[in-house]
Order: C-alpha cells, then sequence, then structure tokens
C-alpha cells in the first residue's frame, strides 16, 4: 500500500453508481464504482478509474469539471469487476501507477447520513481544491484542514494571484449564494462556474444545502502572517464569518 491520500466518502446500493474526483500532489484522479450486486456478504463492483494529467509547478494543467465531465472522461477505460468483502481494503491499481484503496461496509439501510458528516451548524474544509471551469486553480495545503462551527461560522481558501474566497452557512453582506453536497460544492463568480472538492464533507444536515461565498481578490496573508506567504494556498476558519472578511473591506 503507498502512502495515504485524498479520501472521499458515499453510500450506494445494488445499481447505483458512484463518480469520484480525487485531486493530490501528482495530480487527479477519476474513479467510478458501480454496485452491480450484494449477496451473501460479498459486494460485486465494476471499477473504472485513470490518472489525469500531472500537476507541474507554476503550471495548473489539471483539468478537472463536474461529475459528468469527469464520466465523460471515464468512459475509454475498461471497467474492472471485483468481489469485494466489506470492511476489507481493496486495492484498485491504475494503469500509469500507484492504486486506488478502497473500504466499506454493508448496512441494512441507507444511512441518514454520509459518513462522517460534519453537524448542521459546522462548515469544514479538508484538503480542499478549487476549480474555475475546467481548469484547477489550487489545492489548499497537503494535510489541512479548516473548521468552524456556531451561529455564523465560516471558512476560507486563499489562491495565490486570485485572493482568498470565503464561505458560509448563512448570508452575509456581499456574499452570493452557491450549493453543497457533501464534499462538493458549486457557485458562479462574474459569470464563471467554481467547483470545490474536498476529502470530506463540507457541511452536515439536509444535502444539498446552499452555501454563501464572498471573493476578497485583494486579499494577501503578509498583510497579517507577514512577508513569505503569498505564494503559498492556505486555509482558515471562524466561527463568526465577519471576522474573515471585517479587514478587507474599506
Amino acid at each position: 500500500m503507498g502512502a495515504a491520500g485524498p479520501k472521499a466518502f458515499g453510500s450506494g446500493q445494488a445499481g447505483s453508481r458512484l463518480t469520484f474526483l480525487f485531486t493530490g500532489t501528482n495530480g487527479a484522479v477519476g474513479a467510478q464504482i458501480e454496485v452491480i450486486e450484494i449477496r451473501d456478504g460479498v459486494v460485486r463492483l465494476g471499477v473504472r478509474a485513470r490518472r489525469f494529467s500531472e500537476q507541474k509547478a507554476n503550471q495548473p494543467s489539471v483539468r478537472v469539471g463536474e461529475n459528468l465531465d469527469v464520466e465523460r472522461a471515464l468512459e475509454a477505460v475498461r471497467p474492472q469487476q471485483y468481489s469485494y468483502i466489506p470492511v476489507e481494503t481493496l486495492a484498485i491499481p491504475l494503469d500509469s501507477g500507484g492504486e486506488l484503496d478502497l473500504t466499506g461496509q454493508v448496512l441494512a439501510k441507507e444511512p441518514d447520513e454520509t459518513p462522517l458528516a460534519p453537524k448542521a451548524d459546522e462548515i469544514v474544509l479538508n484538503q480542499p481544491a478549487l476549480a474555475r471551469g475546467k481548469e484547477l486553480l489550487s489545492r489548499g495545503p497537503e494535510g489541512g484542514t479548516a473548521s468552524a462551527s456556531g451561529e455564523n461560522p465560516g471558512a476560507a481558501m486563499y489562491v495565490p494571484g486570485e485572493g482568498r474566497f470565503v464561505m458560509a452557512l448563512h448570508p452575509f453582506e456581499g456574499a452570493l449564494k452557491g450549493e453543497v453536497r457533501w464534499s462538493r460544492g458549486r457557485f458562479t463568480l462574474e459569470g464563471q462556474e467554481y467547483l470545490l472538492f474536498c476529502a470530506s464533507p463540507i457541511t452536515g444536515g439536509d444535502q444539498p444545502r446552499p452555501i454563501w461565498i464572498y471573493w476578497d481578490r485583494s486579499y494577501l496573508p503578509s498583510r497579517a502572517a507577514g512577508p513569505g506567504q503569498d505564494d503559498s494556498p492556505s486555509i482558515s476558519s471562524a466561527d463568526d464569518v465577519t471576522n474573515l472578511v471585517g479587514g478587507s473591506r474599506h
């Protein structure tokens, strides 16, 4: 087994199909997992998986998009079938090297919420990646997580050259409405669609649910943390989202 990497969570039943996009230091991996049959505690799976273009230094070349785009990219990949025994780890080899580890369990009924979901009043950015259109803008710091909870929690992702994207579960001044469904978010700014991918659910409660985004283009970490911080992506959070945007308005 290789080193631990990005994780995603999902649930399904016989006949369902789940699509994931994982982003890491070596680019992105798309995977489509079909639950063909569940019998006598054994799950028969059909899996398509491939690695997309690698991320090069100072050159964001990874192409990502909605689930539909990932599915289209996987159409040319020949599906492999596996018999999976729940709780064990299934290593799925990738044709370009490396492997995808799958772990799961069989439940008597569909869970009310995705496993490990935050509470309904909690917002979490766990190893986030942000794409605009089909271009990956940035990934957050490897292994980094920012979370907050309360009446008006917020989280933010700083993207070098783009500024800071502040997100909250409730409306606040200057913010535009988007949508979150478990570990993915979608919103539109200035006519361009943005997609947010995280390694675990962004918030709990009924899904999908609204999220509000404020784009602070002029934000620079060096103004608060000192020089040398502006070239690296970062994430942050606050129990009150106004603490993330209060100093950026003039």
